[in-house]
């Protein structure tokens, strides 16, 4: 079995414009127990129940429609009442299509929230009070992860040390560039790979590569 880590921004993504596929993430969740063991840290859950709403206004920024204003000339053309009109219905589609989205959004029943709702769920979160003190002392003193005055990072990298069992491998995913090395983007920073080796156990970092199962 597989020990699989998959960070914040990657499961925020999925209320953004990205590359991640809902049809993966359902897969994940029929072999999470199973061929895999995800690590989820409380700290994950409540990132991405607290970002969901910025990431989605956010890109609900690039779904708008914006009113388009025909020059006289234009209007001479035989094309103009056609594109007019199908323009004219386009708008009209679009917003009963967001009025749609957006309950969805209020009522928390978004394909998205559907898929994360239904792999945290099935998945024990790992508690990590215990190590909050010990995150804020490593962020203090400038060891990754940890960027911007905040050390959520460093909370999950702890609870990860704390809870994988000695001589276990695991699997990282993230976006996040405090995990990769500052030479090779496909690389785990070293800093980080050196203190997995210490706790006997060998990491593979796998940075924004998704899995196919």
């Amino acid at each position: 079995m597989k020990n699989l880590f998959i960070d914040s921004n990657i499961w925020l993504s999925l209320y953004h414009f990205t590359n991640d596929d809902l049809v993966q993430f359902g897969k994940l969740k029929e072999l999470n127990g199973t061929d895999i063991k995800l690590f989820v840290p409380q700290q994950v859950y409540d990132e991405v129940k607290r970002n969901r709403g910025a990431k989605l206004k956010e890109a609900f920024k690039q779904f708008e429609i914006r009113p388009i204003q025909f020059p006289v000339f234009c209007k001479d053309y035989e094309e103009y009442e056609q594109f007019s009109n199908d323009y004219k219905s386009i708008i009209q589609r679009h917003k009963a299509w967001k009025e749609k989205i957006d309950t969805d959004i209020k009522n928390q029943s978004l394909p998205a929230d559907k898929t994360i709702n239904e792999i945290f769920e099935t998945t024990t979160l790992l508690e990590c009070d215990s190590v909050v003190e010990k995150a804020f002392n490593r962020y203090r003193i400038g060891n990754p992860p940890g960027k911007d005055d905040k050390y959520g990072d460093a909370i999950n990298w702890e609870c990860l040390l704390s809870s994988i069992p000695d001589g276990e491998d695991l699997y990282l995913i993230s976006s996040d560039k405090d995990y990769r090395s500052d030479l090779f983007d496909d690389m785990i920073n070293p800093f980080l790979e050196e203190e997995w080796k210490c706790k006997s156990i060998q990491i593979f970092s796998f940075t924004k590569i998704w899995f196919h199962f």
